[in-house]
């Protein structure tokens, strides 16, 4: 699984969702700041090691393959593979520089994304990422993915919080140059892997579903058992994760549609360096 992850990660990532858990409470974190948006909830910043974690490969079922830790160490263990890791909490966002890891560490991995963003910036040889939360913001709103809040209602809430995920990132104190040159720094929001179920765009979405379950040798290349039986929307989520070569990152976003039963990736492509930048934050 993880060599072919590695190997090719748009067509693996186009199959199957990420899932990358960490449950341990020894990942080195330390807060550095906070920034308070107006009206809303304090977003705590924190700076995490590039510690190498080994994730154990837990299988492929119903369209998502989960990782989770097997132990802090930088040895391989069965089906496992050295990485870093990114996690996320509420109201909070976490910062992680890539910059000094060793040379056998080719895989990152953040949490799933659920009305959270991603921000990679700097170099491809020694990048920055970084993962925020502000549900605090406007907490009362629904989701992008909920028809009974009128879309131009839905995204207006959304930016408010994607605007104040990016004014944390800019608020990080240190000497990373965050967001120095907002050209080079690419983001995904909601607004990239949201399914915006029961508008106009809802139909692009069950198309892409259909496209896949039409792919040869799906099921067996996914964990389906069968085509599922009820294709009504649970949510939509995303996942962000980044694979080493030569030297050089490269981070992939997946866009993916969650039934009562599974996963469904509908899309998974590059961001950066190249493919998807958000040129205005």
């Amino acid at each position: 699984m993880f060599e072919d992850l590695l190997e090719d990660p748009v067509g693996v990532g186009s199959r199957i969702a990420m899932r990358a858990g960490y449950s341990d409470n020894d990942l080195p974190v330390r807060q550095v700041g906070s920034y308070h948006p107006a009206g809303s909830t304090e977003i705590k910043l924190f700076d995490v090691g590039a510690v190498p974690l080994v994730f154990k490969d837990g299988g492929i079922a119903y369209g998502a393959a989960t990782f989770r830790l097997e132990q802090r160490s930088k040895s391989q263990v069965g089906a496992a593979v050295t990485a870093c890791y990114l996690p996320w909490g509420p109201h909070e966002a976490y910062r992680i520089s890539l910059k000094k890891i060793d040379d056998e560490i080719r895989l990152f991995f953040t949490a799933p994304l659920d009305g959270c963003a991603v921000v990679v910036e700097g170099t491809p040889e020694a990048p920055v990422v970084y993962h925020a939360n502000a549900s605090g913001v406007e907490p009362a709103a629904s989701p992008l993915s909920d028809p009974a809040v009128l879309e131009m209602v839905a995204l207006k809430l959304l930016d408010k919080r994607n605007a104040a995920m990016f004014a944390a990132y800019r608020a990080f104190p240190g000497d990373l140059d965050s967001f120095s040159d907002a050209m080079k720094s690419g983001a995904i929001t909601p607004l990239e892997y949201g399914v915006l179920v029961g508008r106009p765009s809802e139909q692009r979405e069950k198309a892409a579903l259909l496209r896949n379950l039409e792919l040869p040798g799906w099921f067996a290349r996914t964990g389906w058992k069968a085509k599922p039986k009820d294709l009504t929307f649970h949510k939509s989520t995303g996942a962000v994760f980044g694979v080493r070569k030569s030297g050089s990152w490269a981070f992939y976003q997946q866009k993916i549609m969650d039934l009562q039963e599974g996963s469904f990736v509908l899309s998974c492509g590059e961001f950066w360096p190249r493919g998807f930048r958000r040129d205005t934050v």
